[in-house]
């Protein structure tokens, strides 16, 4: 939605604010015309993925309530075996020490192992409660911002992935 410059919610049936006293029907249908006036084009692609199936059935579902079922695709694929064109931008969530089939070590490493080999010349923001592991991608954050999840205290990390990125330094 914010690609298209669509205000979130805006298809939505009811609002609690719709049953106050003073509501005023008119000017919010005039606010919600002039809001969609607004609405831009968006060039690129819009995907997802996740290895869980579960997850990609609720994206699915939250893409058909937000009416963008044509605009946004979501597939079943394992993150360590797809390979990304480059110039793509990657939001990327891992999960929180939770169906992990590998160590929290080795899962982190091999993060960074996949972006170094399938995300060349990708800019990829991670998110994760797992701040001290993050360090294990082997890549340096060209960005970092403290975000909250829920309780969970977060990184989003950006990392900008290139042709012979190594292994950095501590970070």
């Amino acid at each position: 939605l914010i690609a298209y410059n669509i205000p979130a919610n805006i298809f939505r049936e009811q609002f609690g604010f719709e049953k106050w006293k003073d509501f005023d029907g008119e000017l919010w249908e005039t606010i919600k015309e002039v809001s969609l006036n607004k609405e831009t084009n968006y060039h690129g692609n819009i995907t997802g993925s996740d290895n869980f199936q579960k997850a990609v059935r609720i994206s699915r579902e939250n893409i058909n309530n937000a009416l963008m079922k044509e605009n946004i695709k979501v597939t079943n694929s394992d993150f360590f075996e797809t390979k990304i064109t480059p110039g793509t931008f990657v939001i990327f969530n891992p999960p929180y020490g939770k169906r992990i089939d590998l160590g929290i070590n080795d899962f982190y490493e091999k993060i960074g192992s996949t972006l170094k080999h399938n995300y060349q010349g990708c800019t990829i923001w991670l998110v994760s409660s797992d701040i001290e592991n993050m360090k294990l991608i082997g890549l340096r954050p060209s960005s970092k911002i403290k975000v909250m999840n829920g309780e969970l205290e977060c990184s989003f990390r950006e990392f900008k992935v290139y042709k012979g990125s190594k292994k950095a330094s501590k970070q």
